[in-house]
């Protein structure tokens, strides 16, 4: 898993709030030790990873789904 530290200039805090299992926590707290980074930062890091391979596996499926996200949050 090739997890990156994020450049501190490009964090832009936008609070979320969500559940996860007992189990995920205890796996985040962990990886977020090892890889020395904070829980956020190892969240950002595995959705941008999750992003590009699912940018190169469904590139279709992508383009529109960004196009429609990008006119949703336009409104």
């Amino acid at each position: 898993m090739a997890l990156k530290k994020k450049d501190a200039r490009n964090k832009r805090p936008n609070p979320i709030s969500f559940r996860m299992s007992e189990q995920a926590k205890k796996s985040l707290e962990v990886l977020a030790k090892v890889m020395n980074m904070t829980q956020v930062e190892v969240i950002e890091a595995l959705l941008a990873e999750g992003y590009q391979k699912a940018k190169k596996s469904y590139p279709e499926d992508m383009k529109k789904a960004e196009k429609s996200s990008r006119l949703s949050s336009e409104k």
